[in-house]
């Protein structure tokens, strides 16, 4: 088994983890003052999509990608994009308007 095998493997049994110690919403230790809302979703630092993303990040940190979330693209991102010298299909531009490349 290879180093980055071994890493997913720990990072998916951490994961399993955290969600086995999840409270059940009856202890009123997860439930924010007064409100009988679980803290997961009153305080960012507890919330699930929070913590998913921090995980991903820091399996990212230890596989040795800066930030697994965001890459510069070289040039103006359209149907495809430069990244690192590569031209790459884009399924997130936000070009609809060509305004990016539209002299001002």
């Amino acid at each position: 088994m290879s180093q980055s095998d071994t890493l997913k493997q720990r990072l998916l049994d951490q994961a399993r983890q955290r969600r086995q110690q999840r409270p059940t919403g009856d202890a009123p230790s997860s439930r924010a003052a007064g409100t009988g809302v679980d803290e997961r979703f009153t305080r960012f630092d507890r919330h699930p999509g929070y913590q998913q993303l921090k995980l991903m990040r820091e399996g990212g940190q230890r596989l040795g990608i800066p930030d697994p979330f965001f890459k510069v693209h070289e040039g103006t991102a359209g149907a495809t994009t430069t990244i690192g010298g590569r031209e790459c299909i884009n399924f997130a531009s936000y070009n609809y308007l060509g305004w990016p490349t539209t002299p001002r």
